[in-house]
């Protein structure tokens, strides 16, 4: 049996290359990061684990500099990792980035558990995990906050206020993220030197996971972003209050209408 864990590589910089003609980030020349929601959802995975020696399976789709990534992974608690790295990826929304997922959790054997980020931070969406769920056909937990790991675990869904506990069961999809309540998986320098530099990552294709061309990447999404405009953050001033409360709400009063009246 195993669990597998998605993982993404986000830029490092808020200041990234994006290609004109197709307005998608140039990912093979940005530096990237492991993105913060995926070492929740590591942590999340080591918890879940119920023997030493299930496989904890971390699974990235990207450009073949997410290698490093991976490498971090199996530094913070995965057992293996795979990479899903072809030009016919390149792309791809969110449902065309899941069809590919899913093509490579079902090329996985045994896998009773996949566990994503709530979201990334570049992409925001938060859609990839439930896409996931319902192509694979199985149970969808979003937002785990809280995990009590018995046998069988117990799992805490947080959505807005209302926060629901299951009791976990396999073939499931759990989104973890940063409102969880424990710690987020991290690495010793131990750890990190642990990790044999020879180890060979597993590289999957689009041939290799049974997917045809034309369902994944560009030609497999539903969405295509036909523009992009630069949004320049609108300046902001600060006004200095009275000290004495009469006046200082005089103030705020004057300011909150000339506000209204710009807004006109």
């Amino acid at each position: 049996m195993s669990i597998i864990v998605c993982v993404k590589g986000v830029p490092v910089s808020d200041h990234v290359a994006i290609d004109p003609q197709t307005h998608r980030l140039e990912r093979t020349t940005t530096a990237t990061h492991l993105d913060p929601a995926d070492r929740y959802a590591l942590a999340a995975a080591k918890m879940l684990r119920i023997t030493p020696d299930e496989d904890i399976i971390a699974l990235c789709m990207g450009a073949p500099n997410n290698e490093h990534l991976l490498r971090t992974t199996l530094a913070m608690g995965a057992t293996r990792a795979v990479l899903l790295t072809d030009k016919a990826f390149a792309g791809a929304d969110t449902l065309a980035t899941a069809t590919a997922l899913t093509a490579a959790i079902r090329h996985c054997n045994g896998v009773r558990l996949v566990i994503t980020g709530t979201q990334s931070t570049d992409a925001d969406t938060g859609q990839v995990g439930g896409n996931i769920a319902a192509q694979l056909g199985w149970e969808l937990l979003p937002n785990i906050t809280r995990i009590v790991p018995d046998e069988p675990a117990m799992v805490t869904s947080q959505l807005g206020t209302t926060a629901t506990t299951f009791s976990l069961t396999t073939q499931a999809v759990l989104t973890v993220g940063p409102a969880a309540t424990f710690a987020p998986a991290a690495m010793t320098v131990a750890q990190a030197a642990a990790v044999d530099p020879a180890h060979q990552l597993q590289t999957w294709d689009a041939a290799t996971i049974g997917c045809a061309p034309a369902t994944v990447g560009q030609k497999g999404s539903a969405t295509t972003v036909t523009a992009l405009t630069p949004v320049h953050p609108t300046k902001r001033t600060a006004t200095a209050l009275a000290n004495d409360a009469p006046t200082a709400v005089d103030q705020l009063s004057t300011l909150i209408q000339q506000s209204r009246e710009v807004i006109k």
